[in-house]
């Protein structure tokens, strides 16, 4: 029994694009974190302080997520091609 992969190469190129688009914007949030001085003190200072922290954090390895996700769609897209186009040469003799 032979199995089949079925793929929707449209909407595998929409994810990708998809994909792609959430790392751009992952990244806008990333590199926008600068370190700011602290004008006062306290925890409520230093609460919000690591709080910005931590959302710039999380959008960088968000950002790392979304591109990896893409490339490995990419990857498997393209092997899935250069799979399809071998079994077309060797059914054609």
């Amino acid at each position: 029994m032979s199995k089949s992969i079925h793929m929707n190469m449209a909407a595998m190129d929409k994810s990708i694009s998809q994909f792609r688009g959430l790392a751009k914007v992952c990244d806008t949030y990333s590199d926008s974190y600068k370190v700011v001085d602290k004008e006062g003190s306290g925890q409520s200072i230093d609460a919000a302080h690591g709080d910005d922290k931590a959302f710039h954090d999380l959008a960088r390895q968000m950002k790392a997520l979304f591109s990896g996700t893409a490339d490995f769609f990419e990857r498997a897209k393209k092997s899935y091609k250069q799979s399809d186009d071998k079994a077309a040469w060797q059914f054609r003799g």
